[in-house]
C-alpha cells in the first residue's frame, strides 16, 4: 500500500524471529577521501518487533530481550504505528555517552538506547 509520502506500507503480521544479517570478515576497508565509516557499538545487536500491541526483541541467536529491557520495550509500543520490525544495537550509555558492555552485561537498571539500523518493516 503506497503511503501519502510515496513510501510504501507492509502489513506486519507476525512477531517470529528474522535472523539479522551478519558482517562477514574481509580484507581491510579501502582508504581515501570518497570512504567514510561508521562506529562500532559495543552492545546487543537486536530485532524490535511490535504487531497486534505485543513487543517482541530478539537477540542476533533469537533469545527473546523483553524481560531485560523493559523500557525498551515500553518505547517500541508507544510507537506512532500498528506493526514494525526495527534491526538495531541495543547499548548502555556511559558517562560521556560512550558504549559501556560491561554496564549493559551485569546491570538491570542502566539506561538503554537503541541505535536503529534499519526500518524492515512498518505496518500502519
Amino acid at each position: 500500500m503506497l503511503c501519502r509520502q510515496g513510501c510504501y506500507r507492509v502489513e506486519v503480521s507476525r512477531v517470529r524471529f528474522v535472523p539479522p544479517a551478519l558482517p562477514k570478515l574481509k580484507p581491510p576497508p579501502p582508504i581515501g577521501a570518497d570512504w567514510s565509516y561508521a562506529v562500532k557499538l559495543d552492545g546487543f545487536r537486536a530485532r524490535l518487533h511490535k504487531a497486534e500491541g505485543i513487543p517482541r526483541h530478539y537477540a542476533k541467536g533469537g533469545g527473546d530481550l523483553v524481560r531485560r529491557f523493559p523500557a525498551i520495550a515500553a518505547a517500541v509500543l508507544a510507537l506512532p504505528t500498528r506493526s514494525c520490525i526495527i534491526d538495531g544495537e541495543l547499548i548502555a550509555a556511559g558517562e560521556r555517552g560512550e558504549p559501556d558492555f560491561r554496564a549493559l552485561l551485569h546491570g538491570r537498571h542502566v539506561a538503554v538506547c537503541v541505535y536503529a539500523f534499519d526500518l524492515m518493516e512498518l505496518g500502519s
